[in-house]
């Protein structure tokens, strides 16, 4: 673990490379895109920066590790964000201010094609094992491929929405001149586990949480219903699929509302600007 990055300690940024002082020096060429990414970031003051060298399959790799501490309490009079992570979807976003303000949401790429192409190397992988032509270290080169292939677009895909909604919420919350609080609805282990959007959506909570915390934006995570009426309690049932919608509706009390929408009633509940049910 490297220690800062500066000219006069272990580890230091120069000409677009990571330069680094180990028993030699070592020069690493920082990637275009991940240099303005971090030149962002190291302008926004972190409060420590690290390093982190290792070894990985017989290949040196570097991690540069920012932190910022901020010390963030609930605001009094917020701007509300409620983020619903679903299972079935996506990400759903609610922005209230005494209103709602607006609704947008973000899903995930279409694997279809992806899949596509890494059956297409597992078969010629598989071909070429059969007829002896493969070692071991090059079935592992194809296999690394083929993780590669399924994985790059999701990674790509959470790192972007994340910064879009981020500047956003920072945004808005500058027009409304208030602090922003953000509750997070993650979906029970049973409905997420197994989805084909499993590993994608949480990869966005982490790198969500982690984006809001370096801001000093208070967050917390929180179980809000889709299918459980805010007015009295009782089951929802669905009455009406569209398009762009699902219709949820309560027997008992009459409740009807989008289901993408009720989790912003259960949230609103949650931090009393609404009377409980």
């Amino acid at each position: 673990m490297v220690d800062a990055l500066h000219e006069s300690k272990g580890g230091f940024i120069k000409d677009g490379k990571l330069i680094l002082r180990l028993n030699k020096k070592v020069e690493i060429k920082i990637p275009e895109r991940a240099l303005e990414w971090l030149n962002k970031r190291l302008a926004e003051n972190p409060d420590r920066k690290t390093v982190r060298v290792f070894e990985r399959r017989g290949r040196l790799v570097a991690q540069i590790i920012l932190h910022k501490e901020n010390i963030v309490i609930p605001p009094s009079n917020p701007l509300l964000v409620v983020v619903d992570i679903n299972s079935s979807y996506g990400v759903v976003v609610h922005y209230w201010d005494g209103k709602l303000i607006k609704t947008e949401k973000y899903k995930p790429p279409n694997r279809g094609m992806k899949w596509h192409s890494a059956r297409k190397l597992m078969k010629l992988r598989d071909n070429l094992y059969n007829q002896g032509c493969l070692t071991q270290e090059k079935i592992n080169i194809y296999s690394a491929l083929i993780r590669r292939t399924l994985s790059g677009s999701s990674r790509s895909w959470v790192q972007q929405t994340v910064d879009k909604i981020v500047r956003r919420i920072r945004r808005i919350a500058k027009r409304h001149k208030k602090d922003p609080l953000v509750l997070i609805d993650i979906p029970n282990d049973e409905s997420l586990r197994g989805s084909v959007l499993q590993r994608t959506l949480l990869s966005f909570v982490k790198y969500f949480e982690n984006i809001l915390s370096w801001y000093g934006i208070y967050w917390d995570e929180s179980r809000l219903y889709s299918k459980i009426c805010p007015q009295c309690g009782s089951e929802l049932d669905l009455e009406m699929r569209t398009k762009n919608a699902r219709i949820m509706v309560c027997k008992n009390c009459g409740f009807k509302e989008e289901r993408d929408k009720i989790p912003l009633y259960w949230a609103l509940i949650k931090i009393k600007l609404l009377p409980n049910p």
